[in-house]
């Protein structure tokens, strides 16, 4: 994602939360890379992520977490697949999401999101060692409500602090249109319409469609045809494809409705397209 971090001071924000709060504090940009980290791996995470599996199934709960703070542009304190609590804060930029906030892993003093009932339920699932995960479970940080919820309050500050006037962040609106134009690309074969992408990008239409005048000049259904159309005159030309597998790949549903527009945006349907630039 082309989109600038100041990490100076990003380092000193997100260190001195480490201090504070003795957390880990990831950032992660909007497809869920990590671009910082501060804080040490706990023993228990280690002990859950030396498998494979297991440590896919951390990324998978880390990813249905963060979309979900995302869709509801809220930060969010749940416990993860591992028994642990963690809290994720999305990070919006000109009302688009270009990053989130995760802490954790730690215990809540209340056992409204972690238990040594929960751990042992995650021993079972996964077979592992049940005195080491317990003793991996108590070694870590205990906090109550009100802690807790300075700790979200704080993480919400530093999502403010990112995205203000710190220029921690620097983004602007072409770079929006460079992601919806790698979106587009990515999801060509389904249907794809302005709520659509209004609701992906987390925009308003009139400023969807501004982007698509200043960026494309041209409006989206018109780009997102375009597209389909470059995609098909490729696909042609390079495979041996059926034209009803062309058409359902590059997102034309109606195959009447493709051969006609092929048609009219060429001048030749499309077998006498293919027939031509192959010859050629």
């Amino acid at each position: 994602m082309p989109i600038s971090f100041d990490m100076k001071k990003l380092d000193r924000l997100l260190s001195a939360y480490n201090r504070c709060f003795h957390v880990t504090i990831t950032l992660f940009d909007h497809k869920l890379n990590e671009l910082y980290h501060n804080g040490a791996m706990t023993d228990y995470c280690g002990l859950i992520r030396q498998d494979e599996n297991r440590l896919e199934l951390c990324h998978e709960c880390d990813m249905t977490h963060a979309y979900e703070s995302r869709d509801i542009r809220q930060t969010i304190i749940y416990t993860c697949h591992a028994g642990l609590c963690e809290a994720v804060a999305p990070v919006f930029c000109d009302d688009i999401i270009v990053a989130y906030l995760m802490i954790g892993k730690f215990r809540d003093a209340e056992k409204e999101y972690t238990s040594e009932e929960r751990i042992i339920e995650v021993c079972d699932r996964y077979g592992l060692d049940m005195v080491k995960m317990l003793d991996a479970y108590w070694a870590l940080p205990e906090f109550d409500k009100s802690y807790i919820d300075d700790a979200v309050l704080i993480l919400q500050s530093c999502v403010s602090y990112i995205v203000g006037t710190n220029e921690v962040v620097r983004f602007n609106r072409p770079i929006i249109a460079s992601l919806i134009s790698e979106y587009i690309d990515e999801h060509i074969s389904e249907k794809i319409t302005a709520d659509s992408l209004c609701m992906h990008f987390h925009v308003a239409r009139n400023i969807l469609y501004e982007i698509f005048d200043k960026n494309f000049g041209t409006t989206v259904q018109k780009y997102i045809a375009e597209k389909r159309l470059n995609m098909a005159k490729e696909l042609l030309v390079s495979t041996t494809t059926p034209l009803r597998q062309i058409s359902d790949d590059t997102g034309f549903s109606d195959y009447n409705y493709f051969i006609n527009f092929f048609k009219k945006e060429t001048g030749l349907p499309p077998l006498q397209y293919r027939k031509k630039n192959r010859e050629i």
